[in-house]
């Protein structure tokens, strides 16, 4: 494993602005420190530890002399101490993992609370990877949303297995700018959302209104649940006819169906898709489409420079929340 991971550490630094970790297996911690634990370790006693293991420290450490911007750090290691009837006590070894400080530019994710065990779950994969590789697949999702989601993931499935162990995932990050592992282009872009900088009003008070010349949806409030904040969204989807105004005012970030050069361009490309579908500039009522997700974004971003009202792409949860009627749900699907 430190062959591995040193090898890992020199291949850092050929440039690159993304470096991600993912272990899992077992851990410990002795005085504070996690530790993760070869396949041939032996420790016999707590001060072997520091010998024959690896301490997590060190890939952080790897990635900051590199100077990675984003650091990602995966930890499904949190198990009981795989040498507890070796030792002849206990003395500063405890179950699970330390809490962790994440350094500048780094998220780190445990598969358990600090201090906590970890399921090893039925399948392949422990509970927490199981939970990762289904969430991590998500389209345009932060890597903040898709956590809280395999947080959620986890915590129901090991409440449903024992629900006197239910196992809650932890995060640690001090990143600045969002991090997405999948961005998904061409997607029509959803009704944006409005946090606004003020606690939200109570729903009696009407949504907050452009005053200038750009056309936005009309925003309705949301209440929310505890676990989903109340926010403002728009009462329909963006239509054509709002989204090419702000093409039009930009001169930038125009549909794929206009766009110079395009193949699915309706007045110059050779296929077809877009316009046997009736799309067409004159089509100003229905919702937009071919639109990529950093163009969705731009659209949220023009205006919010205009009336500092903070306008962005709902998350998947906000999204759900409201497509099944906030708290007027009576359990319906979209």
């Amino acid at each position: 494993m430190r062959n591995a991971i040193d090898a890992f550490g020199t291949k850092l630094f050929q440039g690159y602005s993304v470096a991600l970790v993912f272990y899992a297996g077992h851990g410990l911690q002795v005085e504070g420190e996690n530790y993760l634990v070869p396949i041939e370790a032996n420790s016999a006693q707590e001060a072997d530890v520091e010998f024959d293991c690896i301490s997590s420290e060190l890939l952080l450490a790897k990635m900051e002399q590199a100077n990675i911007p984003t650091k990602i750090v995966l930890l499904d290691d949190c198990r009981n101490n795989p040498f507890a009837r070796a030792f002849a006590t206990r003395g500063n070894v405890t179950n699970g993992l330390a809490g962790m400080t994440a350094p500048e530019g780094t998220f780190i994710g445990f598969s358990a609370s600090p201090g906590k065990t970890a399921a090893d779950g039925k399948g392949r994969n422990g509970t927490y990877t199981a939970a990762v590789l289904q969430h991590i697949k998500n389209c345009n999702m932060n890597i903040d949303d898709i956590f809280t989601d395999v947080t959620k993931t986890v915590k129901n499935v090991t409440q449903q297995a024992d629900p006197t162990k239910i196992q809650t995932p932890f995060k640690n990050s001090s990143l600045e700018d969002r991090f997405y592992f999948k961005i998904c282009e061409n997607e029509a872009a959803p009704a944006p959302v409005i946090t606004p900088s003020k606690p939200v009003p109570p729903p009696s008070k009407p949504a907050p209104t452009a005053t200038f010349d750009i056309p936005v949806p009309n925003m309705i409030y949301v209440e929310g649940n505890g676990s989903v904040e109340s926010f403002y969204i728009g009462e329909t989807e963006i239509t054509t006819g709002q989204y090419l105004a702000f093409c039009n005012a930009t001169k930038s970030h125009y549909p794929e169906w206009l766009e110079a050069g395009s193949t699915y361009n309706i007045k110059t490309g050779t296929d077809g898709y877009y316009k046997d579908r009736g799309i067409s500039e004159s089509a100003v009522s229905l919702p937009i489409t071919g639109v990529s997700w950093n163009a969705a974004v731009a659209y949220c971003e023009w205006p919010k420079e205009k009336t500092g009202q903070n306008y962005k792409l709902p998350t998947e949860a906000r999204w759900e929340y409201a497509a099944k009627g906030g708290k007027q749900s009576k359990g319906y699907e979209y």
